[in-house]
């Protein structure tokens, strides 16, 4: 369980780096873009937090009861990812949907990333 816990942390902080990194770069060209990258960031970064939380949770139970834990987030997901793409719709209809849709993906990335870099994995001196 501590391989998960650490792997949930490592992801969370490194997506909200990259997503205020990326906003703070976007903002001396876009306002409307980089509260767009930051809502989609965030948004991300909260939907996987929860979602590993809950599967952490639900990992020691039976497997039956995995499948109906993941299939019953998907609404959670599915809700919060509609909640920030209106908001940045509201900001604006082209540049602040398309910057919070492509900032939703920033998460997934993180995860590719530690995926094949192995570098949230504990080392044999720690």
């Amino acid at each position: 369980m501590e391989t998960l816990r650490r792997f949930r942390v490592l992801v969370a902080r490194s997506t909200v780096g990259l997503t205020l990194l990326l906003a703070l770069g976007a903002m001396p060209f876009s306002r409307v873009v980089a509260q767009g990258i930051a809502l989609g960031g965030i948004g991300g970064a909260l939907v996987f937090w929860i979602l590993a939380l809950r599967m952490e949770k639900l990992a020691s139970g039976p497997g039956q009861k995995v499948k109906s834990g993941a299939f019953q987030l998907t609404f959670l997901r599915m809700g919060v990812y509609a909640l920030v793409l209106y908001k940045a719709y509201t900001l604006d209809p082209v540049a602040g949907l398309i910057s919070a849709a492509g900032a939703l993906f920033i998460v997934r990335l993180v995860v590719i990333f530690f995926a094949f870099t192995g570098l949230d994995l504990k080392r044999d001196n720690e």
